[in-house]
């Protein structure tokens, strides 16, 4: 470096030259310069007195001349523009040769000669990368490119002199974009053909037309979300390319909100009956902590799981949901006496009625059912706890059949065709209860409040839980839960209808003052022993019901049909004391006598007269002409027409006449 040895030390303790300190052979302290950090002079006269050749030598210099040396005409000065103004593939080619460089530097630090290491370095670069153009040359100027902060280098510029020129003509491109842009879907093959037909119609300068790749490439240079959206429509544009709106979970409290959805475990299981088959699991989630509130496993996707479901996160947690019970729009939820029709709910009838609709589970909880928007995950965390629990629970069953065919295990076919590891519905349950409940609500909190990072999904629930709705006695929570049905009509056999597709009756004696009236009726699935009646039109409470008891089958026992017997005679008398108290009144009175009286009175009382104003004279059909009147008074020549006019005069006060020349 032509300077003593002390300089070199005494600038290295001033952190003015970079080094290391390092042990020797002989354990003493030695100072490790990086040859990178030295002067490009010095670097060069260390290559030569390593018997670099003359090549390295010239190829240094020249670095070092136009790191010092203005740019020469026709050449611009080394460019660094921000990352961003660069492409994704162009950033991915920095960052390569970056690394590269930094690799090659550090193994040019080996033994032997650094051309020889050079050239070992490019061959294996080669071997590595067989698609790369690559010499000791390139290392040099990719080298002094990284020195000198120059990424415009360090990037594959060939070809881009032309960028943003086409050699389609720019009328066939209009006319090939409506094409290919469209929900058609057309092939780029079957649009260039039509272009080509319309051009040869219309446009004979555009042809010849270029290659199906060169339109293909001015495909790929639109932008894809466009493309996306004309070829696939704005429902699917918008599920992957809209932009979506962040919620604040750290605002939100437990049970403020509960998100409800369907899942199909991804474990075969056993029913009672030997078949094998997958239960549904249908839960409901807390927005703010993660964890299951409440779930329920059956065979089905019914309406009635989500209320299980519903039922037994109040159970668990002793409260009620405080504001939004959020779910997607499947019927399981969008039913009309559990959170209303949604959407789908029309304000009449065919007919022009309105719509029967009682109050639902929600409004009796006095919450507000949300939808989701169909295909839009994003806004479900149950769906990502689902994931969790596929990956964390799941998994540990030897039946998991995955949520793919490439899930899906090899040895699966084997552990169901011999039986022994399968799994009962009972066994499924109980295992899962536990696990869910211990193992997966007590895992690491992984949602998007960063302060909580950490720390376990039960304890992020229990810190937040600050308010509760919690029913007066449990009789309050079941009577929310129960199940309504559409308007009924009470008939002689009482309320006929099906649950769960099974025909039921349900009657007592005092049901028969509501006969012929609409009713619907509210039932507890777990106990159909009694139902509550209300009136449909005002949804007021009327009375409780219990099952029919006037049910026998064939061959009966007589002993039972005697009793049933006396339950039907029991209605007749009662219904004949009814009459017989109605009745008793009247039993002293004669209807006859009270007739009679009636019509004596009417044939003594006055009677008004007619008031006749005129009379119509009829014909006799059959002659067609009048029949003869009688006379009045003697014969016509009787008549004085004299005095008939002067009395005519007379009362028309006129002039006093004799009456002859009338």
């Amino acid at each position: 470096m032509g300077c003593h040895r002390t300089t070199v030390l005494r600038q290295i303790q001033c952190s003015r030259i970079s080094a290391t300190q390092i042990q020797n052979s002989r354990n003493q302290p030695e100072y490790a310069i990086p040859l990178a950090s030295l002067p490009a002079d010095i670097q060069r006269r260390w290559y030569v007195q390593q018997g670099e050749k003359a090549e390295t030598t010239a190829l240094l210099a020249s670095a070092e001349q136009r790191t010092t040396d203005k740019p020469r005409p026709g050449r611009k000065a080394p460019g660094k523009k921000p990352l961003d103004e660069y492409t994704m593939a162009e950033r991915e080619q920095i960052a390569f040769w970056m690394n590269t460089v930094a690799e090659w530097r550090e193994f040019r630090q080996g033994t032997g000669k650094a051309a020889d290491l050079d050239e070992d370095f490019v061959e294996r670069l080669r071997a590595r990368y067989p698609d790369l153009q690559v010499s000791r040359g390139t290392l040099y100027r990719k080298w002094q490119a990284v020195r000198a902060d120059d990424w415009d280098a360090l990037v594959d510029n060939r070809g881009k002199a032309r960028k943003g020129q086409s050699s389609i003509h720019p009328a066939a491109w209009d006319i090939f974009c409506g094409l290919y842009l469209t929900q058609r879907q057309l092939s780029a093959e079957r649009c260039l053909e039509l272009t080509e037909e319309w051009a040869l119609q219309n446009r004979p300068e555009a042809l010849p037309l270029p290659s199906v790749q060169t339109f293909q490439r001015g495909v790929r240079a639109l932008p894809p979300e466009v493309v996306f959206y004309a070829r696939e429509g704005p429902r699917k544009w918008w599920a992957k390319y809209s932009p979506y709106i962040s919620r604040r979970y750290d605002e939100i409290e437990s049970n403020a909100i509960w998100v409800g959805d369907t899942y199909t475990m991804d474990i075969v299981t056993r029913t009672e009956s030997g078949q094998l088959h997958r239960m549904y699991l249908s839960a409901w989630v807390d927005a703010r902590s993660g964890i299951f509130v409440g779930w329920g496993m059956s065979d089905g996707t019914k309406s009635q799981n989500s209320v299980n479901a519903l039922r037994d996160a109040c159970e668990r947690q002793g409260t009620l949901p405080l504001m939004n019970l959020y779910n997607d729009n499947g019927r399981e939820y969008l039913t009309f006496d559990f959170g209303g029709l949604g959407h789908r709910a029309k304000k009449t009838t065919a007919n022009g009625e309105p719509k029967f609709q009682p109050l639902t589970i929600m409004e009796r909880m006095e919450v507000k059912m949300v939808n989701a928007i169909p295909k839009n995950s994003r806004a479900k965390i149950v769906e990502r706890s689902f994931r969790a629990l596929k990956d964390r629970l799941m998994r540990l069953f030897p039946t998991f059949t995955g949520g793919s065919p490439q899930e899906k295990p090899e040895d699966l076919k084997a552990i169901l065709k011999s039986g022994r590891q399968v799994p009962t519905d009972a066994e499924a349950r109980d295992t899962l209860d536990k696990l869910i409940q211990y193992d997966l609500n007590y895992s690491k909190y992984d949602g998007p409040v960063v302060a909580d990072k950490g720390k376990r999904k039960i304890d992020v629930y229990n810190e937040n839980c600050v308010r509760e709705k919690v029913p007066a006695d449990p009789g309050v929570l079941q009577l929310m839960l129960m199940r309504s049905t559409r308007p009924l009509k009470v008939g002689r056999a009482g309320i006929v209808t099906a649950i769960n597709g099974v025909p039921m009756k349900f009657w007592n004696e005092e049901i028969r003052h509501y006969m012929d009236q609409k009713v619907y009726i509210r039932y507890d699935p777990a106990d159909l022993s009694s139902v509550r009646m209300y009136a449909a039109d005002t949804d007021q409470y009327l009375m409780t019901v219990g099952r029919s008891p006037l049910e026998a089958s064939y061959g009966e026992d007589p002993e039972v049909l005697k009793e049933l017997l006396k339950v039907q005679r029991h209605s007749a008398r009662s219904i004949q004391k009814a009459v017989q108290v109605l009745r008793a009144a009247g039993r002293e009175v004669s209807p006859m006598e009270l007739a009679l009286d009636i019509a004596a009175r009417n044939a003594a009382g006055p009677v008004a007269k007619k008031n006749i104003r005129q009379t119509e004279i009829m014909y006799d059909r059959e002659t067609a002409t009048a029949p003869p009147l009688p006379m009045a008074v003697g014969d016509p020549g009787d008549l004085d027409i004299a005095r008939m006019n002067r009395n005519f005069m007379t009362w028309m006060e006129g002039d006093t006449d004799d009456g002859e020349d009338f």
